[in-house]
């Protein structure tokens, strides 16, 4: 008949697709809820990472300082045993490359070096 465009299949198929679009929100709104809930936990341990990198930077230039004072003494002291020409080289090797490191980083971390 003209009157009734949609057969009662078609309106069953609506009432279905009805309820689909209902729990397909809900599903929706969970995954939004977790993907908030995850990118606001992987902020935080970013900050904490940060602040963290902070202190650990600031640790290392105090230990880097004591083996400057350390690689100084020893700088003046005649090492007569090859071992302790070697212990000498290794540790100065160490002490470089860990000076490289910090100096790369503190740009990045905003953190004046003191000498």
């Amino acid at each position: 008949p003209p009157e009734n465009c949609f057969s009662s299949s078609t309106l069953q198929s609506t009432e279905k697709l009805g309820v689909g679009l209902q729990e397909m929100g809900a599903v929706i709104d969970a995954l939004v809820q977790t993907a908030i809930s995850t990118a606001t936990s992987l902020l935080k341990e970013t900050k904490d990472y940060i602040l963290n990198a902070k202190d650990d930077l600031k640790k290392l230039q105090r230990i880097l300082k004591i083996f400057q004072n350390a690689i100084k003494d020893a700088d003046r002291v005649l090492f007569s045993k090859e071992c302790d020409r070697e212990l000498e080289f290794e540790l100065k090797d160490v002490l470089y490359d860990a000076e490289d490191i910090e100096a790369k980083l503190r740009p990045a971390r905003g953190i004046r070096y003191r000498s």
